[in-house]
């Protein structure tokens, strides 16, 4: 971990402070350590942060021990590396709670799962991930966090850890199931975090899939944000009260106030919307009540500062009490209660575009686009309504990229409700169903050219509204949804989302079966089949394929014939029936050719050279292969192209040729390592490593399978037996050449990021 270039130097004071940081004090225990006040060392760690660019005190802790500042800095730089995460990068200044950071880190000591429980925007996602960066260097293999909020339906659970922990749901049929086996199975013990977070309205679901993952894996541990426990056993709680504020009525002299959480958030936050803001005798008395009025909670204490400058502490204060005679009868929770009249209050500040905008923006799920927000909103001025919105502290920019914005979960319930009572739900739902059809659509068409690697990203940005959209299509047009299932059929196989794939897909062909005999209707079975067979479900894949075939000779589609013949013979050769694949690879080819379908023609001769050189017909394997690279680099799919040099680098290992092999792996890791595409990773590891234990080096050689297999592991993909097959005969006299270190060499490579994998898969590339 580094710091910016061109960073100031940290005084003497804040070097010694940053050492305190490391020995994991906290701001309190700092300020008695070097007889200060809290304040001072507060603003002394601030400052370390500001210098060095870090975003939490995790950061602190790293660069004080790898510069040799604190205890075990020596062990620290001589094996540490940054922990995997995707934390959310946070805006605003993390204000108080140090009692509670010190009791969430001491619990997460001694429980393998806390529930961090409280009403709704009192801070508890903002705790857990202060928390979870203050303790990332115990969970070397990564902690993760998963958004529960914008997620409606329970089997997504599973599905969401899964992809947090870069497990495959290839399995399909109960994804919990699949997830459990997954790390049960593991050859390595990872030990991983995961914080889900918005559990309550999915309280069940959430307490099953924590407690089978718990008892597959030892080395897991979960956060959970939730309004109730989960009631698993073994379960640690941890209900988070409100920010501290003075005792109603008791004399509190302007020094002390600043000391109160809720006073400090509420300043800190009124300078944001107001720079010239600042606590003073005057207009403390005031500031205090509202406080009190507001309960402590951050959320409703955010909200009434972003109007400081447009109305006075009396005109906050007489909003607030209107709203609290109508809202809610008394038998309410009263914090529920203070923060509806908060959100409630703030709404009915907006004037009405602001109004229209909000309540159609909580249409979306998991944040949303510039571009998607005028298209759903529908009127003028979308940006400069974002804006103020933005501003007024209802809709908040996602970083590092602002043109992304979201709504905290409690206000886009509250303003869904607004938009029913507003008539307009279903309109501004099929706006949001059509947007994001569009997008599909378009998408399919780009994920097999150059611009694969940004349209994979986006549509993974996009994954819970593109769900959002599924959901709303059940009531909606039968063709617009099974079009949209088809149109996300290879970001779900790219990204390895196979068993949510499978549920939408079967359910299409369910929701198809009243069209009859038509093209849509072929197109959902063709969709439903290949994603079956890259599960392993052969039979079924193959009876909806065969479903398909006769449909599309019906219609007479010859495309549709001709795509159909080439999923056939990839079941066939599933099921070792050489003859059966050849004959439907060879008639598909013919079809191809006839067609001028050049990227069909690239996948066909690419399946049949992998078939040729199994069978050890190395030259018939070498001709066709080399076809497939040729035009898959005129269409400039960068998956399939590193996928095609892949295959060539095998096949030049079959035959003997390691200098061919290390040519042909190279140039496939270099266009892998500019993208996400883990199965390309994999395959040129495993090359690399053949290609090591033939040179003789053993120790390297196992070193990159072991990270092969790990990162196969991760994603739920198994070897194929080609190269299974080269392996075990190279890797037994690697093996040898180790002696007793070879099991500690594979456990190396296990250990192994994807980029330090590429890096010594890289060396053998030019060996010396």
């Amino acid at each position: 971990m580094t710091s910016r270039s061109g960073s100031p130097p940290l005084s003497r004071r804040e070097r010694e402070v940053a050492v305190l940081v490391a020995e994991g004090l906290t701001d309190r225990q700092i300020a008695e350590r070097l007889f200060i006040s809290e304040r001072t060392a507060e603003g002394h760690v601030q400052g370390i942060r500001n210098k060095l660019g870090f975003d939490n005190r995790a950061q602190v802790a790293s660069w004080a021990t790898m510069q040799g500042l604190a205890p075990g800095a020596a062990s620290a730089r001589a094996g540490a590396g940054p922990t995997p995460h995707n934390l959310p990068v946070l805006l605003t200044n993390f204000i108080g709670r140090e009692r509670e950071l010190g009791e969430v880190r001491r619990l997460l000591q001694r429980a393998r799962l806390l529930t961090v429980t409280g009403p709704g925007g009192c801070g508890k996602t903002r705790l857990v991930v202060e928390a979870a960066g203050e303790v990332v260097h115990r969970y070397p293999d990564g902690v993760w966090f998963v958004d529960l909020g914008s997620v409606v339906e329970p089997d997504v659970v599973p599905r969401a850890v899964a992809e947090a922990l870069g497990i495959d749901d290839r399995e399909g049929v109960d994804p919990l199931r699949a997830v459990a086996a997954e790390l049960a199975g593991a050859r390595r013990r990872r030990q991983r975090l995961v914080i889900l977070d918005n559990c309550e309205h999915l309280v069940e679901r959430c307490a099953e899939t924590v407690s089978a993952l718990l008892a597959a894996s030892r080395q897991l541990t979960f956060v959970c944000t939730s309004r109730e426990p989960l009631h698993v056993p073994g379960e640690a709680t941890w209900a988070l009260g409100p920010l501290s504020m003075p005792e109603p009525g008791a004399a509190v002299p302007l020094d002390e106030l600043r000391r109160f959480e809720a006073v400090r958030l509420f300043v800190d936050r009124a300078t944001l919307s107001s720079p010239d803001f600042e606590l003073t005798g005057d207009n403390a008395p005031s500031l205090r009540l509202l406080c009190e009025r507001l309960d402590g909670i951050p959320l409703a204490l955010e909200l009434a500062a972003a109007h400081v400058g447009l109305l006075s502490f009396d005109e906050l204060l007489r909003g607030l009490e209107r709203r609290f005679s109508v809202l809610w009868p008394r038998t309410s929770p009263a914090r529920q209660r203070t923060l509806t009249a908060a959100i409630s209050w703030s709404y009915d500040l907006l004037d009405e575009p602001e109004r229209a905008a909000l309540r159609r923006l909580s249409v979306f799920r998991g944040g949303f686009s510039l571009e998607a927000a005028e298209a759903v909103c529908g009127q003028p001025d979308v940006y400069g309504v974002l804006a103020r919105l933005a501003d007024k502290s209802l809709v908040m920019p996602v970083p590092p990229r602002r043109e992304r914005y979201r709504c905290l979960d409690i206000i886009r319930r509250y303003t869904s409700d607004r938009l029913a009572e507003a008539g307009e739900l279903d309109a501004v739902r099929r706006r949001h169903l059509a947007f994001f059809l569009a997008l599909a659509e378009r998408a399919a068409g780009e994920l097999s050219g150059p611009g694969q690697p940004a349209w994979l990203a986006r549509l993974a940005d996009e994954h819970d509204n593109l769900r959002a959209a599924l959901e709303a299509g059940r009531q909606a047009d039968v063709e617009d949804r099974l079009r949209l299932v088809r149109a996300l059929e290879w970001f779900w196989s790219i990204r390895g989302h196979l068993g949510e794939a499978r549920v939408w897909a079967e359910e299409a062909v369910s929701a198809s079966g009243g069209l009859g005999p038509t093209a849509i209707r072929a197109r959902t079975l063709d969709v439903a089949a290949r994603v079956a067979l890259q599960q392993g479900d052969t039979a079924g894949g193959r009876a909806w394929l065969e479903a398909s075939l006769a449909i599309w000779r019906d219609l007479g589609e010859r495309p549709g014939i001709q795509a159909c013949l080439t999923n056939l013979g990839v079941a066939a050769s599933r099921l070792g029936d050489w003859p059966a694949a050849r004959a439907y690879f060879t008639e598909s080819l013919a079809q191809a050719r006839e067609l001028g379908d050049q990227r069909a023609i690239a996948i066909l001769v690419d399946n049949l050279g992998v078939m040729a050189a199994y069978l050890d017909d190395h030259d018939t394997a070498l001709v066709q292969l080399e076809e497939g690279l040729r035009i898959m680099r005129t269409l400039g799919d960068p998956t399939r192209v590193a996928n095609s040099l892949a295959n060539l680098g095998m096949l030049a290992l079959y035959r003997g040729d390691v200098a061919g092999a290390a040519g042909h792996f190279g140039e496939s890791l270099a266009i892998v390592e500019a993208m996400d595409a883990p199965k390309c990773l994999v395959e040129c590891l495993e090359g690399f490593a053949c290609i090591a234990a033939r040179r003789g080096h053993a120790e390297r050689a196992l070193r990159l399978a072991g990270a092969a297999a790990g990162i196969r592991e991760s994603i739920g993909t198994p070897q194929p037996p080609w190269s299974r097959r080269i392996e075990e005969g190279w890797f037994a006299e690697a093996r040898r050449a180790v002696g007793p270190a070879a099991g500690r060499a594979w456990s190396e490579g296990l250990r192994l990021a994807a980029p330090a994998a590429a890096a010594l898969a890289r060396e053998e590339i030019a060996p010396v």
